[in-house]
């Protein structure tokens, strides 16, 4: 288990993703294969190792090199990905979509994505987002849930609220401490955006994409939305 708060973020996304993430839609075989996100406990699930790691967070890196020593690691921002043809598949788990905040920051992270995929009719775009009906009054962000984390019970405890009149975004307010001892909560605070599968998925079918699956989680309060080559 990390030491450090960053680490302990990462420890409660690799126990908390295992619960609400759903990577069953994926195809058997995924190529080359770029991970973005820092929900690390999820790569486990995969057919294959990631052929590259990506985060834009610089504690996320550190935390992913610990990690996956035999995995390159690269810092880079989503609407700006290094890349133009490279990947088969492109797996961006942990709702690294809350982070596109707004319509021109989506637009420019779907023309990074679709830019890093190899022109096939194999390539496999995942997205993981919140769902904007349900995600408000799931668990996710409401209330407190047991996680256990380097063999202790530490609880984890969400609040979130809606910005005024931005219907889509919220703050999110997370503390976690041990269920044993006297040590202060930790904290982190987030702002974040929910979509609509519709949504999400617009500026890449303007992109030629178009839905290969979808798995929709209310009570988790997220989608799964898996894109590929539209037929034809």
């Amino acid at each position: 288990m990390s030491s450090s708060p960053e680490g302990l973020l990462y420890d409660a996304y690799a126990a908390h993703s295992q619960r609400f993430v759903d990577l069953g839609g994926l195809p058997a075989r995924l190529g080359d294969t770029l991970w973005i996100g820092s929900y690390f406990g999820l790569i486990a699930q995969l057919p294959q190792a990631p052929a590259l790691l990506l985060d834009i967070d610089p504690g996320a890196v550190r935390e992913a090199a610990r990690r996956f020593p035999g995995i390159p690691v690269v810092q880079a921002d989503v609407c700006r990905l290094p890349f133009r043809q490279c990947f088969d598949s492109i797996l961006m788990a942990g709702a690294v979509s809350a982070y596109l905040l707004d319509d021109g920051i989506l637009a420019s992270a779907a023309r990074s994505l679709v830019t890093a995929l190899r022109p096939d009719g194999t390539r496999c775009l995942y997205l993981d987002a919140y769902h904007r009906r349900s995600i408000q009054v799931s668990p996710q962000f409401n209330g407190r849930q047991a996680l256990l984390l380097g063999g202790r019970r530490w609880w984890r405890e969400a609040r979130n609220r809606p910005c005024p009149g931005e219907p889509c975004r919220f703050e999110v307010t997370l503390d976690l401490w041990p269920e044993a001892g006297d040590e202060p909560p930790r904290r982190f605070r987030f702002r974040q955006r929910a979509f609509d599968p519709e949504e999400l998925s617009a500026p890449f079918a303007a992109l030629g994409l178009a839905w290969r699956d979808l798995r929709v989680d209310e009570g988790a309060g997220r989608f799964a939305l898996v894109l590929g080559p539209r037929p034809g």
